[in-house]
């Protein structure tokens, strides 16, 4: 965890189709106007960051980076036409999790550090920040990316100098080769898995039952929370069960304890362990029963058609949101290789030469993020049919007609009003609202 390079800090200036939020803005404390005069446009970000994170043979580690930054940033090179994910595969590069390993420590190694409550719930605290304060980690600004990254570091250090066969153990077992290793073994039989789906209360670990693969996408593991109850598995129809395990808890009758299916991704360094690592003390501690967990298991084991269950309960697509635009499309399949070696060529090239190329796409998606990708960079060299559809494109994201999860002008303005109740001297909310009226 030693620094190999100086620290390099890119901003982006605002896209011209999104709309700033203000509780985002509460938290980092950056305006639009900020951003716009300090940033770089998306596309030289993206292409920048696209060459520092593929360096040969490095590993990209942050705090929930795998849950949250990584996904930000396959969206980022996906949206500029860059390989969303070489920078995690090739070259001898991985990723890896910081956020894993501190809920390793506070599972099975509470000693290694300070846990600091929090002070709503009561629970031990695992925000990077808190963590920080507790173990005398110098920090600066929390939620500042650079600062945020040079508390990660710190934090890793003081891992690694409490229990460094730890560290290196669970660094080792989340590797690719490892965990092919690992779910081969596991399969069938009873592990030791950490997850954020798993209560802090115990300790984010539990023992599991992966029972076996997701037949559409075999680097993802159905698995059983053996420390849930499981008759429901047992007793109920794929279609019953779904409709428990897939309702807010808080609208479940008080007595119904639907048991916990976790979907194991392989493909996100997940901490798969064998059980002999809980100890009967620190188990009690966390409130797992070993026992019951081992007979649970032998019953969910002599099920035949568990399999079937799960492959049936997890099958129904339509219970997941369907993707409204093209650029929330990542995941609807990899580009094909020729469509990529026309992307790689123009990323050879500087954006000036672009007008005077004429790419034919195989994927319908490139025909949108192209004509975005060079109506954000150069809107003025866009035909006058191309020109309409960026405008529309544009004026529906303004709007929020793009995607539920984005609110429009309207709305935002609406909530930065909100807050300027609250907050009427507050700077950077009367500075977004400015920015949003000239939207």
């Amino acid at each position: 965890f030693t620094p190999i390079d100086s620290p390099l800090r890119l901003i982006c200036k605002p896209l011209p189709e999104c709309v700033p939020q203000p509780d985002a803005l509460m938290v980092h404390g950056k305006t639009p106007q900020w951003a716009q005069s300090h940033g770089m446009d998306e596309y030289y970000l993206a292409r920048a960051l696209y060459k520092e994170f593929n360096r040969p043979n490095t590993c990209i580690i942050g705090y929930n980076n795998l849950r949250y930054d990584d996904e930000c940033i396959r969206y980022l090179l996906y949206r500029n036409l860059f390989d969303p994910y070489t920078h995690q595969y090739a070259n001898g590069n991985s990723r890896w999790d910081m956020f894993e390993l501190v809920r390793l420590a506070f599972a099975l190694r509470p000693e290694t550090l300070l846990w600091p409550a929090d002070e709503e719930s009561g629970e031990a605290s695992l925000r990077l920040d808190d963590l920080a304060k507790a173990n005398s980690i110098e920090t600066g600004q929390a939620h500042d990316a650079l600062s945020d990254t040079m508390t990660t570091i710190a934090l890793a250090q003081k891992l690694l100098k409490a229990n460094p066969r730890m560290v290196d153990f669970a660094f080792r077992q989340s590797r690719t080769t490892r965990l092919g290793e690992l779910a081969a073994a596991f399969l069938g039989n009873v592990c030791l898995h950490v997850s954020p789906r798993i209560p802090r209360s115990q300790g984010h670990i539990s023992l599991v039952y992966p029972v076996c693969r997701n037949p559409s996408y075999p680097k993802q593991l159905y698995a059983v929370d053996l420390n849930t109850p499981v008759q429901m598995l047992l007793d109920e129809s794929p279609e019953q069960i779904r409709e428990f395990i897939f309702t807010n808890r808080n609208s479940l009758p008080a007595d119904l304890t639907p048991p916990r299916i976790k979907r194991i991704h392989l493909n996100r360094a997940p901490l798969l362990f064998e059980p002999r690592l809980l100890g009967a003390t620190r188990a009690a501690e966390l409130g797992i029963d070993i026992e019951a967990c081992q007979q649970r298991y032998a019953q969910l084991a002599a099920e035949p058609l568990l399999a079937d269950k799960l492959i049936e309960i997890f099958g129904d697509t339509s219970l997941f949101a369907t993707r409204r635009d093209v650029n929330y499309a990542l995941y609807d399949g990899f580009f094909p290789n020729a469509d990529r070696r026309q992307a790689d060529r123009l990323h050879q090239q500087e954006p000036a030469s672009w007008p005077d190329a004429a790419p034919h796409w195989q994927d319908s998606r490139l025909d949108s993020l192209w004509l975005r990708l060079r109506g954000r960079l150069m809107p003025d060299q866009l035909s006058a049919a191309e020109l309409d559809q960026w405008e529309s494109y544009k004026c529906a994201s303004l709007r929020g007609n793009i995607s539920d999860d984005f609110p429009g002008v309207t709305t935002t303005l609406a909530r930065t009003d909100e807050l300027l109740l609250q907050h009427p001297e507050h700077g950077g909310l009367l500075e977004l609202r400015e920015y949003l009226l000239g939207l």
